[in-house]
C-alpha cells in the first residue's frame, strides 16, 4: 500500500485500495477525496450535476468529444497567437475557474446551512416534549372523587301507518313513515301461530330512511296471522 492510497479498498477490485484523492469515504471523514464533488462524492470533472457543461452541447464539459476537439483546435491556434493573446485568454480561463469554485462553495454552505436550521429543529421540537412530560407527571392532589355508570340508549323509531297488501301468496308489510331509523334497529314481519310467533322475513333499517317494505311468500293458501315488529338489534 503507497503513501498516497488510504486503508479503503476499492469497491470494483478488492485486492486493491482506493486513491486518496478520489475515495468516497476519504471525502465524507475529511481526509481526502479532493477529486470528488461536495455534494454528491462524484468525479467533479464527470458529476452529471455539478460539473460544468458546455452551454453549445449542453453535456458535462469534461466528457464532451466535441468541447474537446474544440480545446485541441484552441491550443494549436494558441501557438500562432502573440504573447499578449496568450495571457488575456489564460486569465479569462482563470476567472471562470474562481467562479466554479465560488459556486460550489456557496452550494456547500446552504447546505451546511439547513442541516444546522434542522438539527436546531430538532432540539426545539425535543425540548418542548421534555417539559410537556415533566408538567404532566406532577402530583394532583384529589379531595373527593363521583363517579356514576350511565347507559344511553339511543331513541327507537317512530312507524307510521302501516299498508298490508296480499297478492296471490305473498304477503307485504309496507311501512309508509318512518322516523328516527338507525342500523342498530330491525324491523320481522312474523306469523303469529297460537302462542307462538314465528319470524318470516326480517330487515335492518336504514339510518334516515323513511319508509321500508317487508314481504313474504307463503307455500299454500289459507289464513294467516301476521305481525310486524321493531326490535334493537
Amino acid at each position: 500500500q503507497s503513501a498516497h492510497c488510504c486503508h479503503h479498498r476499492n469497491p470494483n477490485n478488492r485486492k486493491k485500495f482506493m486513491k486518496r484523492r478520489s475515495c468516497k469515504e476519504c471525502k465524507k471523514n475529511g481526509e481526502g477525496g479532493q477529486d470528488l464533488c461536495d455534494l454528491h462524492y462524484v468525479d467533479k470533472r464527470s458529476c452529471k450535476i455539478c460539473a460544468p457543461r458546455c452551454e453549445e452541447h449542453g453535456k458535462v464539459k469534461a466528457m464532451c468529444r466535441l468541447c474537446r476537439v474544440e480545446e485541441a483546435n484552441a491550443v494549436m491556434n494558441l501557438t500562432s497567437l502573440g504573447a499578449g493573446e496568450r495571457e488575456k485568454i489564460q486569465m479569462m480561463r482563470k476567472e471562470e475557474d474562481t467562479e466554479e469554485r465560488l459556486h460550489h462553495q456557496q452550494q456547500k454552505r446552504a447546505k451546511t446551512a439547513k442541516n444546522t436550521d434542522t438539527t436546531i429543529e430538532r432540539r426545539k421540537s425535543s425540548n418542548a416534549k421534555t417539559t410537556t412530560s415533566h408538567s404532566s407527571a406532577e402530583p394532583v392532589e384529589i379531595i373527593s372523587v363521583f363517579e356514576t355508570m350511565q347507559t344511553l340508549r339511543r331513541p327507537e323509531p317512530t312507524i307510521g301507518e302501516v299498508e298490508w297488501i296480499s297478492e296471490d301468496l305473498t304477503t307485504t308489510a309496507r311501512v309508509k313513515t318512518i322516523s328516527k331509523a338507525h342500523p342498530d334497529f330491525t324491523i320481522d314481519l312474523c306469523r303469529k301461530e297460537g302462542q307462538e310467533t314465528q319470524a318470516l322475513a326480517t330487515r335492518r333499517l336504514k339510518e334516515g330512511e323513511k319508509n321500508v317494505a317487508i314481504s313474504y311468500t307463503e307455500k299454500d293458501y289459507g289464513s294467516y296471522q301476521y305481525q310486524l315488529r321493531v326490535r334493537r338489534t
